[in-house]
């Protein structure tokens, strides 16, 4: 070792000595807010120990590999050349950044029915709300969710939000977390993310439920995202289900060669700067979807390695459906379009999109009123 190496060594190592402190003390940081922090309970009742159904949260093995993995690789040997501490060092760092960007994902949610899962759950129903959509989720309980608002049930309902928009409703924002809250403990059925509810998050609240299933509901044997402005005919979802002998699939009105918008103009605008393809992998209208069970769990690790996109439909059933080579079903009785308010029509399909409040509630009425006669096939 010549004087240089000499003088320098020590430098060297007291720089990655603190380097190795701080990363430590980051992933120390990061597990703490998984453990602890990660979700909050609410409700009267027992102890979630005292549950017979309850079972503890786990968290994502895959995260847990990788938060092993970056430790076991912060070792610093002395005897290291500059060369070689460099390279080191660029590896940490480059580690260091890809746990970071498992933990960008929130892992919070603010309000959690995390109580609502059983094991023998068949179907969980998501249904994606705006924060201040009080009447669309109370029209959906009164209507097409209310026969199994039983804890019993093996078909489960609950509305993913998130917090109220500061910059739209501005100083109105408490009174409407607060209202939340009321809604929350007396129904139970609430769970809320703890990002703030716009249209350009759509993506990050899908990924909030994948993760949510993931931890609480892994068991289940079936997703159906869905939306506050839309009728699900669930006896008629079941029925279809209880045939399927698919495995890692997701259901749905398909969407085959569509191409980014690059009118300036429109809602769904996009620039060639975020998607460079001239069209979209084939994906599943997002107003309605079934994920199969034991799809949950990749589909959710492949958005936490793959860049977010503004469209959730295209990102999580085209992008990352596509990593983890899942499988496409098309169910016509899945629509995106408005359809005719015929409760005869409804007796055959799935979904009806951009029904306000009053809409949910007549067609629930009207299809299971026994005076309206449907005709018959002949």
């Amino acid at each position: 070792m010549n004087k240089a190496e000499i003088f320098t060594a020590p430098i060297y190592i007291a720089t990655m000595l603190l380097f190795l402190q701080s990363c430590i003390l980051y992933l120390t940081e990061a597990r703490s807010t998984i453990q602890h922090n990660a979700l909050v309970d609410y409700g009267p009742g027992p102890p979630h120990k005292q549950d017979k159904y309850h079972r503890e949260p786990r968290v994502s093995q895959y995260v847990k590999q990788e938060q092993n993995t970056s430790l076991s690789d912060f070792k610093i040997n002395s005897k290291s050349t500059h060369s070689n501490l460099h390279n080191k060092t660029s590896d940490i760092i480059s580690k260091l950044r890809y746990v970071k960007r498992i933990f960008s994902i929130p892992l919070i949610f603010n309000l959690n029915s995390n109580i609502i899962c059983r094991s023998d759950t068949f179907l969980v129903i998501v249904v994606c709300s705006s924060a201040e959509h009080f009447s669309h989720r109370a029209a959906i309980r009164k209507s097409w969710a209310s026969p199994y608002k039983d804890l019993s049930s093996r078909t489960k309902v609950v509305f993913l939000i998130g917090l109220p928009n500061q910059s739209e409703y501005h100083e109105h924002a408490r009174d409407i977390q607060d209202m939340i809250i009321k809604e929350a403990y007396e129904y139970q059925d609430i769970i809320q993310a703890d990002f703030e509810d716009s249209y350009k998050n759509l993506s990050l609240k899908s990924i909030a439920m994948l993760q949510w299933m993931d931890v609480y509901c892994n068991w289940s044997k079936f997703l159906l995202k869905t939306d506050d402005d839309v009728f699900i005919h669930v006896k008629v979802l079941l029925e279809d289900l209880q045939q399927l002998f698919h495995n890692r699939f997701i259901m749905g009105n398909i969407i085959s060669g569509a191409q980014p918008i690059q009118d300036r103009t429109s809602k769904w605008f996009t620039p060639k700067s975020v998607y460079s393809h001239d069209r979209y992998p084939n994906y599943i209208s997002g107003t309605a979807y079934v994920v199969s069970g034991d799809l949950i769990h990749d589909l959710y690790i492949a958005t936490l390695k793959t860049d977010i996109f503004i469209w959730e439909d295209v990102y999580i059933t085209g992008i990352c459906a596509k990593q983890v080579n899942a499988t496409h079903i098309f169910n016509a009785k899945f629509g995106y379009k408005k359809r005719i308010l015929d409760p005869c029509l409804f007796q055959l399909l799935i979904t009806g999109h951009h029904m306000n409040p009053d809409d949910q509630l007549w067609l629930w009425k009207n299809i299971n009123n026994p005076r309206v006669i449907c005709p018959t096939e002949k």
